[in-house]
């Protein structure tokens, strides 16, 4: 009898161990799911040094390395554009400039009558 008792209650303690890792470990899995749709502003984190916990905290910093990354490559691409724009500025100038210098020097050639 006593070993009968022993048996559920230990049955009963991993029964509450088991459910509450998978409970974590599915809350892992949804915003996993979330972030692989497309939200990258989740933030998650566990107090709890176990196995489970150091992965969530491992999600949740590779998530703020992602949103760097991505601002990073952002920022990058703005002043990409904005260098590309300034060069284009710099060809146009001195072409504008070389032609309104030529209609010049045309509109004085036909005053002059040449």
């Amino acid at each position: 009898m006593l070993i009968v008792c022993c048996l559920v209650g230990m049955l009963f303690v991993t029964r509450i161990f088991a459910v509450a890792l998978v409970k974590r470990i599915e809350y892992l899995n949804e915003r996993m799911r979330l972030v692989g749709e497309g939200d990258l502003s989740i933030r998650i984190s566990s107090p709890s040094k176990d196995e489970i916990g150091e992965l969530i905290n491992r999600f949740n910093s590779m998530l703020i390395n992602l949103n760097q990354l991505i601002d990073e490559v952002y920022r990058s691409d703005i002043t990409r554009r904005e260098a590309e724009m300034k060069a284009l500025r710099a060809q146009i100038n001195p072409h504008f400039l070389y032609n309104t210098l030529g209609l010049v020097n045309i509109g004085s050639d036909i005053g002059r009558g040449g």
